[in-house]
């Protein structure tokens, strides 16, 4: 202290820490070690709030800290004070004789630069991510965003300009690495995601196993859907021939719709349901009587099957919960990209059975197949796999969701998690439509 009173004194410091790094105002106390890497100037000392402190001036420029200058904490247990400022203190002592000089030392390791300016975590991996991230994408979203690591640490509070999400240690990959993301909404329905994109700067509010994660490159945010507007009331006409017949009227009405579709229609079954959308669950037979080989169950009554097992006491159906248990002739099944699991009959020799779980509506499907050739069902739940039709079809799904999945959605129940998974998911079975 004495030293200092008379003249600024020249002291080696730890430097590459964050909590130093990130420094603006304040007495600091926060670790920083003491493994010395950078040269500063103590200019003198002082009390603020009660705390002694040695003031120090860094060579980082005035839009460094406090106008370039930073309060270490003095008088602490440690000998070797904050950031190891005790440790190589050097100043003239005037009259003293001149010591022999001291062994040329080894150069220091090259001071860590100071933070990029305007720079934070949680940004945009096509504008760079800092030296502590690297850029992920969770599986089952779209969009990238930068994500540091919290295995062993906390999650950076560094947030871009105009963001508001929390920064969570939510992620976890199948080796034990934990990463941090911002969480937009605790739920995921339309307008809470919405409300979300509002939190999340120029990111998007994404859906994930009923939490919202901001992401980059995610596209824009769909609108909502719209409100029904008044029609007048319809002239009553004859009614429809029963779903699963194609009969000359119903083939004369679907004849434009399909003609418009063939090239969709020839390029795969999900291209081909997008584009006759309503019109599909009608003109489905009308295009199965022309391409028997077309491979897809239409709706309506189903072919004549074996009578399903019977349903166990306490009303058990097919396609609940594996959580609550599965049938005798189902396993639980997970759809590779699909979050959560549910309940699935085989389908390779029979059709698919009929009973549901209460309140649901969505249609039994022969859907899967594994890589050994194996199918098995699932309920539909949409033909698109917009936000609106997806939250449509949750009503059809009962305790379940509506998941999307290669242009289809599938109700699948959610699976407790403590994080979300980022890669390396098993595949289970794949989407055979």
């Amino acid at each position: 202290m004495a030293a200092v009173a008379q003249n600024p004194v020249s002291v080696a410091i730890e430097a590459d820490q964050s909590g130093f790094q990130f420094y603006k105002s304040g007495v600091f106390s926060g670790t920083c070690g003491t493994s010395l890497d950078h040269g500063v100037l103590v200019v003198g000392y002082g009390v603020d709030g009660g705390k002694n402190y040695w003031k120090v001036k860094n060579s980082w420029g005035a839009t460094w800290g406090a106008d370039g200058f930073i309060q270490l904490a003095k008088d602490i247990s440690s000998k070797s004070g904050t950031c190891g400022v005790a440790m190589q203190p050097s100043y003239p002592k005037v009259g003293a004789p001149t010591p022999p000089a001291p062994p040329t030392p080894p150069a220091p390791p090259t001071p860590p630069a100071p933070p990029t300016p305007g720079k934070t975590h949680y940004g945009d991996p096509a504008t760079g991510c800092e030296a502590d991230e690297q850029a992920v994408q969770v599986q089952g979203l779209a969009g990238k965003f930068c994500s540091p690591d919290c295995t062993s640490a906390a999650c950076p509070t560094d947030v871009p300009a105009g963001v508001t999400a929390a920064p969570q240690c939510a992620l976890k990959s199948s080796t034990g690495s934990k990463k941090c993301a911002l969480i937009c909404s605790a739920t995921t329905d339309f307008f809470s995601l919405r409300a979300g994109d509002a939190m999340c700067g120029k990111a998007t509010c994404q859906p994930i196993q009923g939490t919202g994660i901001c992401t980059y490159g995610a596209g824009p945010a769909p609108t909502p859907p719209a409100p029904p507007t008044p029609t007048p009331t319809p002239t009553p006409t004859p009614p429809a021939p029963p779903s699963g017949e194609c009969t000359i009227p119903t083939a004369l009405s679907c004849a434009t719709g399909v003609a418009k579709c063939v090239t969709e229609c020839k390029t795969g079954i999900p291209a081909c349901v997008e584009c006759l959308g309503a019109e599909f669950k009608t003109c489905c037979p009308c295009i199965k009587k022309i391409d028997p080989s077309f491979p897809l169950q239409c709706p309506g009554p189903a072919p004549p099957a074996p009578p399903p097992s019977p349903p166990t006491p306490g009303g058990k159906t097919h396609y609940g919960d594996p959580a609550d248990g599965c049938e005798a002739d189902e396993q639980a099944v997970q759809v590779q990209g699909l979050s959560g699991d549910f309940c699935s009959p085989d389908c390779t020799s029979a059709a698919c059975p009929t009973d549901i779980p209460a309140c649901v509506t969505a249609a039994p499907t022969c859907a899967l197949k594994t890589s050994t050739g194996k199918k098995a069902c699932a309920l539909i739940c949409s033909a698109t796999t917009d936000e609106a039709s997806l939250r449509a079809g949750d009503a059809a799904c009962g305790k379940a969701t509506c998941q999307p999945i290669q242009g289809t959605g599938i109700c699948t129940y959610a699976k407790a998690a403590d994080f979300f998974y980022i890669n390396n998911l098993p595949e289970f079975m794949t989407l055979n439509l």
